[in-house]
Parts: C-alpha cells; sequence; structure tokens
C-alpha cells in the first residue's frame, strides 16, 4: 500500500495470484500487452476478490449484474467502451 502526499491510498494487486485457476480459464489469463481488454476485466475481478466483494465462481449475475438479486454487473461499473460486445460474448461462453 502506497499513501501519497494528498492522502490518496494506492493498493497494488498481483492479478496473477488473486484470480482463481476458474476465473483465469474464464477470463483468458494471463493476458498478452495487447490484450488491454481482458488485462482491465481480469483486473477489475481481482480487485472484487481482493475486496471481498466476489467470493463464489464468477458467473453472468456477477458480469451482466441482476436487477431482481440486486446485483450490480462488472459491466455496469467499467468505462463506456473498454470491453467490447465480442469479447463479452466470448467470456460469457466460458461461463
Amino acid at each position: 500500500m502506497y499513501t501519497a502526499p494528498d492522502g490518496t491510498v494506492w493498493t497494488q494487486y498481483d492479478i496473477g495470484k488473486i484470480l482463481t485457476d476458474h476465473d483465469k480459464m474464464v477470463l483468458g489469463w494471463p493476458v498478452s500487452p495487447n490484450q488491454t481488454e481482458r488485462g482491465m476485466m481480469a483486473g477489475m475481478v481481482a480487485m472484487d476478490r481482493a475486496d471481498g466483494t466476489l467470493t463464489g465462481a464468477i458467473s453472468s449475475d456477477y458480469i451482466l449484474g441482476s436487477k431482481a438479486k440486486g446485483i450490480i454487473g462488472l459491466i455496469e461499473r467499467w468505462p463506456a467502451g473498454v470491453v467490447s460486445g465480442a469479447h463479452l460474448s466470448e467470456v460469457l461462453s466460458q461461463l
């Protein structure tokens, strides 16, 4: 953990150590430097695991959200345009 002069606290995560084997299979981890979409998604999953937001297996509810279950989906939390529909479909097909 690092605290910046302005008081902002930064935490560094080792994505490869945090992701489960199932996460890695679903997300296509490890990623190459040109696979930005996969890297962004893997980073967000790792942060959710590290802070306890995600404790079980990645599910379509976790990725897409479920109003009925009160789950805010991963796609609702990432910046628009970061992950393409094609990549999202690929990940969902691995579930």
